[in-house]
Parts: structure tokens; sequence; C-alpha cells
């Protein structure tokens, strides 16, 4: 049951701008602490109640509401604790309906704890997990009874029970099969780690929605498996045992090999607990989900997931790349250019012989950095047309210059960009292409193309490795066409790299 946007999104939003707002006041006076403690879990669970396909959430909006009255005036001590009382009940309540739990259990749930001395979230879970999944006084269920419980649960926070669902559940309590009983125990540790904790449950929702994006699963089966390892890490963050750097990860058509492995093909990065590689959580430059990859049965696929971090794949160097508009070039991963538009140059009689070259102008613009900021039109051009008659230029060089190396356009990057970085070069078949120097910190293209970066959006699902054809000529001198396979890439997260290539 897919839920849409309405005017209580909004109002939750702004709810919790408010919330932020006064919780921030009350960390400045002594003896808040407790309510602190009750409006920051109230304020997590509106990210539940905007997910979620409850349908009268006008009511437990209402409640939040009369805890901001609160504060709008000299706030009393009383009123307060009533009002936060009040807003809890409600939000367990209107859960047990869309759950259609009994109101003779409901009553008995609320009863069962002091509601002030216990958090919200572990209400929310005992609710879930003695009154809807389990009865009170069962320990263990089958797989197959479980299930009918879990996937109801999950459409009511409009969760798909796809194959990562499953398998992250099972991965929990299930010790990773569907012939086992499941202890209540365990399934309670899966709930207190994903529904407990609201990044976690976030995640949960980001990834359970982008697994749905990629391709369905084919049914041939490869053994294409991968070797994964982090080549660079932002200092800042550095980890005192160094265990995520320069240490190679196996990734099976199942997933990332360990402890925890989930036979679904999916590959996740973030700085959530949940993903299959855990960036820093401290780094808040990071989305708690920035980065997945997932194996179709025949090919790897990746995509950017990210609102913030945007991920880059490095250029191979001297192997030139495609410019279209809308596409982002980042020399060293700083700078970002945007490709806005190109245009050809028809207007000229001599275009009628087709051995003459077609002029065409590729327009760009810096959308970071010092030179996004610079006085008048922002807009740049590389055009084959000069002010020297019947002269054609066909390449331009961008980099720091110097040492002998002559340059078109100057980047600096902080110093980290070389003489000579890239070029923009116009080929004869009217393409203008991006081509890397050999440069000695890389020259980068974003997943995202410019839309998508603006909107933060998630990029467009691509292959993970790309494939070419390239003409030869044999030992006859005849031509023909061979298969070029790159097996190796480089991406960038935020100031984190990853080096992936195919394990022959």
């Amino acid at each position: 049951m897919e839920r849409t946007f309405d005017s209580s999104d909004a109002n939750i939003l702004n709810i919790k701008r408010q919330f932020v707002a006064y919780i921030n006041l009350m960390k400045s006076n002594i003896g808040y602490e407790r309510i602190i403690e009750r409006m920051e879990d109230l304020k997590s669970m509106l990210y539940f109640l905007k997910v979620s396909v409850i349908k009268n959430k006008e009511k437990v909006i209402a409640e939040y509401n009369k805890i901001l009255i609160c504060f709008t005036s000299k706030p009393q001590w009383a009123t307060i604790l009533s009002c936060l009382d009040s807003a809890e009940k409600i939000f367990l309540e209107c859960i047990g309906a869309l759950l259609s739990i009994l109101n003779s259990e409901m009553v008995t749930c609320l009863n069962k704890v002091n509601t002030s001395d216990t958090s919200l979230y572990k209400r929310f879970t005992d609710l879930i997990i003695d009154y809807f999944i389990f009865q009170p006084e069962q320990e263990s269920l089958t797989y197959v009874d479980l299930m009918v419980n879990i996937k109801k649960l999950f459409e009511t926070f409009n969760i798909f029970l796809n194959s990562f669902t499953i398998q992250l559940f099972k991965k929990y309590a299930c010790e990773g099969s569907d012939e086992f009983i499941c202890q209540k125990i365990k399934v309670r540790e899966f709930f207190e780690e994903v529904f407990g904790k609201p990044l976690n449950f976030k995640f949960l929702f980001k990834a359970n929605r982008v697994f749905a994006r990629f391709p369905d699963r084919k049914d041939s089966h490869s053994n294409t498996q991968l070797l994964f390892t982090c080549t660079d890490f932002d200092k800042s963050f550095l980890p005192k045992e160094n265990s995520l750097v320069d240490k190679t990860f196996e990734i099976t058509t199942a997933g990332m090999k360990s402890k925890n492995l989930r036979c679904d093909g999916f590959v996740t990065i973030g700085r959530s607990p949940l993903a299959d590689f855990v960036l820093p959580y401290e780094d808040k430059k990071v989305d708690l989900l920035a980065f997945a990859m997932y194996f179709d049965g025949e090919i790897w696929h990746m995509m950017d997931c990210s609102k913030k971090t945007n991920v880059f794949i490095q250029m191979t160097p001297q192997k030139p790349y495609l410019l279209k508009p809308g596409l982002i070039i980042s020399p060293v991963g700083m700078v970002h250019i945007w490709i806005k538009n190109i245009e050809q140059n028809y207007d000229n009689e001599e275009y009628y012989d087709d051995n003459i070259k077609i002029h065409s102008s590729l327009y760009y613009e810096y959308i970071n950095g010092p030179l996004s900021n610079s006085f008048g039109d922002k807009v740049k051009v590389c055009s084959t047309l000069t002010r020297t008659p019947n002269e054609f230029k066909s390449e331009y060089f961008f980099g720091k210059g110097g040492a002998g190396n002559a340059i078109d356009c100057l980047i600096d990057c902080n110093g980290f960009a070389s003489g000579k970085h890239f070029s923009f070069t116009y080929t004869n078949n009217m393409n203008w292409n991006c081509t890397d120097l050999s440069s000695k910190n890389g020259t980068y293209y974003m997943m995202k193309n410019y839309d998508q970066y603006i909107e933060k959006s998630p990029s467009k699902i691509i292959p993970l490795f790309y494939s070419s054809k390239e003409t030869i000529k044999n030992e006859n001198g005849e031509e023909q066409k061979i298969q070029l396979d790159d097996k190796t890439i480089t991406i960038k997260i935020s100031n984190y790299a990853f080096y992936i290539r195919q394990d022959i």
C-alpha cells in the first residue's frame, strides 16, 4: 500500500524544525534532561509517521502541536509532561489500531511501564514484539508463521517485502535460514536494532527503496566475484586500528563476504551500521546510504543513492570520455565543471563540402569552488572558432600550468591539479571528449547528471563495468572489431576512495 505526498508531510517537517529549536533552547537550562530525551524520541518518531500508512495522522500531529503550544509562553512543567504523555499514548494507539491489536491488549501494554521512565522506542518495540508479532506467552514461532505478521508490519511502514528486507531480517532472527524456529529474543534484537534506532530505520527504508529499483534477478547464474579495497580514507576519521584502509574484501554474487552475509546480491556503502561497508558515523558529510551495487545474475550494476555526498568515478588516464550536456566533470574530485551545452555551427556555405570540418562550441560552468564566484558571465566556452581566421582549434588543456605546460584554462585545486591535468577535445565526428592526461590526482565524473545533483536525487542505475568495441587491423591488414572489457573501477565517495576489480 504505497502512500503519496500530502499536506501532513509539510506539517511533519515544520513540527520537526520547531522541535529542534525548542530542544536546543532547553539544553542551556538545567533540569530539562528527561524532557529533552522524550522530545528527541518524539521528533525521531516523526519519520515513522511520515512513511507509514496511518490514516489518522492529523490526530497525532495535533498532539505534537499541543506540545509546541506549551513553549509559546513560559513553559509549565506539569503541562509539558501531560502533553508528552498524551502524544506518546496517541502515537502508540494509532500504531496499535493499524496493526489490529485488541484494545484490551493496548491498555495492558500502555499500563505495563511507567511512561515517564521508559523510552518511547522501548514501548514501541515492546508493542510490536509482545502484542503483534508474538502473543505475550509465546517465546518462538516458525519462520512461515512469523513472516505473516512481518509482512503486515512492513506494509504498515511502507516497506517492500523484497529479498533485501527478508535477508536482513533472517540474518538477525532466523540465523539466515527459513528452516529454523525463530526465537522471540532474536526477533527482538532485530527490531531493537532497526526499529528502535531511528537512523537505522531510515537506512532500512531507503535501502529497501533502492533495492527495488534494480533490475530483477535473472535465471542465469554467473560466478563473477569482485575484490573491493578502500584505497583512501578521511584522515580526520581514521579508525584507531586502521582496519578498513588497504584491506581487500571479497564480494560474491550473494553479497559482501562477512559474518553477517546476506544472500541477496546487494552491497551497500554508508555510515549506517547496517551498511555492508560502514564509513565513520561521525562523518556527517556522508549519507547513511551513499552507494549501492547489485548483481542481477549476469552483470553488476551500481547506483549513487546519496542526497548530499555524491559519488564520482575516476577516468582511466589517456582514455577519452564522451561529453554530453548535463555531465559534471571533477578534477581531483574537488572542482565541479558542469557541461551546460554543445552547439554545432552549420551557418556557412563551405559546409556543403563533406570534407570540411564543422565548427562546434562547448559551454561549461564551474558550479563550486572559487571559480564559481567569478564576476561577469559564469558560462565559459571552448570553441573550434578562434579570433585567428581559418584556424580550427580542436583541443583545450586544463591545469595549473608551469614547468613548460602550456594550458588554455587555469585550474589549481589548491595545488593538487597537475600542470596539464585534462583536456577537452573535439573530434571529426562532431563529438567533444574529456581525457585525463595521466594527472597525479585524477579526473572524475559524477554519477549524477546536473538535474539529479541539484535536486539531490539518486542517479540512474548503470553497469559497474563497461564493455567497448575497438577496430584494429589483423596480420593481413584487414580491419576487425574486438571487445574491450573494463574490469576495474575506482569510485570516490566524499573523501573516501574504493578500488573495485573483477576477480578473474
